[in-house]
């Protein structure tokens, strides 16, 4: 198989999305209040040292994935129980992002609508999304990144007449403990699921900057997450925010665009589908490619569309209704951090050792200079 590889900017793009999709959709954890934005900094400055160990392990395996990684790191039987537990949890975050995106749909639109035909319209999409390869994932996400910055602009602009700047205080009210229960939230989702954009590392071409494509998603998702949060705390009040199921969607619906559209919350809609479509994407090809290494084949697209049934067959399985939704995504840091962030750890000690052992040692020559 022909490897397909991905731009630096079309990765970017790919991993910004993952990341802010799912801030957009789901908001901020609610722990610190009013003073949220505290938790947003303190799990950027967690994620430095984590996405500075993703790009070095990219860059200690040049065009590998993460399944490769685990069998030279781990061994035969560590690498194959590694490809396991990893595309397993690829397959849950599938069926969790199409939950979440499809219960959204439904709330604010498609009322009458079975859950499964959203979730079978979301997974089918991705599939054809997963098959296409990488760099048609690359290429899409470069296409809705645009619409995405062209929607913040136009929801901050009508927003504008309906800020309250009382709504920031009372300031520097909460407990640390409060603050960084909101930063370890943000840690797991969406920061954490960035993990499985290793399963991509393959479609990377040595020397493409991996250092790049994760510390600058990861900066500018923080500065947008950070401006997100003002402005719907500022539109819609801790204590609506804290209501709303859907803070970014209930700020948007505050906003009119005059003589051009009577509303621009059906726009921003279907944009957060889209977001969640190329998730689900990601994740489908990362079990995907973890599937075909166990079952040795050689092309993984063969196999996506048995991992998205199995997808689609979870999420209707995962949660009877939002309630148990959210209640899950509370409980998901427990479960998720160990695999994001524990894994991948001693992945790259044990790396970074085995590649140290590989240098040849200078001459005494060398030395002597």
């Amino acid at each position: 198989m022909n490897k397909s590889f991905i731009t630096v900017r079309n990765a970017f793009s790919v991993l910004f999305i993952m990341i802010l999709g799912n801030y957009l959709l789901l908001g901020s954890p609610f722990n610190a209040k009013q003073d949220s934005w505290l938790s947003i900094l303190i799990a950027f400055a967690i994620m430095i040292p984590v996405g500075l160990m993703f790009a070095r392990l990219v860059k200690l395996y040049p065009e590998q994935d993460i399944f490769f990684m685990f069998s030279d790191a781990f061994g035969r039987a560590g690498g194959i129980i590694g490809t396991i537990v990893f595309s397993l949890y690829a397959v849950l975050i599938s069926a969790m992002v199409v939950q979440n995106y499809a219960r959204f749909f439904q709330i604010i639109t498609l009322w009458s609508t079975p859950f499964i035909v959203i979730a079978a319209g979301i997974i089918l999409t991705a599939v054809y999304l997963a098959k296409s390869g990488e760099s048609a994932l690359g290429r899409w996400s470069l296409a809705i990144i645009v619409l995405l910055f062209v929607l913040i602009a136009i929801a901050f602009l009508m927003t504008s007449q309906e800020y309250n700047f009382d709504y920031l205080f009372p300031a520097f009210n909460s407990s640390f403990e409060n603050i960084f229960a909101g930063s370890v939230s943000l840690l797991a989702l969406p920061f954490g699921d960035i993990v499985m954009f290793l399963a991509l590392g393959d479609s990377i071409k040595k020397g493409n900057g991996s250092y790049k494509i994760f510390m600058i998603s990861i900066a500018v998702s923080i500065m947008l997450m950070l401006l997100v949060f003002f402005k719907n705390l500022c539109v819609l009040g801790q204590s609506t925010m804290e209501s709303a199921v859907f803070p970014s969607y209930a700020a948007a619906r505050m906003a009119s665009l005059s003589v051009f559209f009577e509303r621009i919350e059906a726009v921003i809609s279907y944009y957060f589908v889209f977001a969640g479509i190329t998730k689900t994407a990601v994740c489908l090809i990362a079990a995907a490619k973890g599937s075909a290494r166990l079952l040795k084949v050689k092309d993984y697209r063969s196999v996506v569309v048995p991992v998205g049934l199995a997808a689609l067959a979870l999420s209707m399985t995962l949660f009877d209704n939002t309630t148990e939704m959210f209640d899950f995504i509370r409980k998901y840091p427990y479960l998720s951090l160990p695999l994001q962030i524990g894994v991948p750890l001693l992945l790259w000690i044990i790396a970074e050792i085995k590649h140290a052992s590989k240098r040849p040692l200078p001459s005494m020559n060398k030395l002597l200079d």
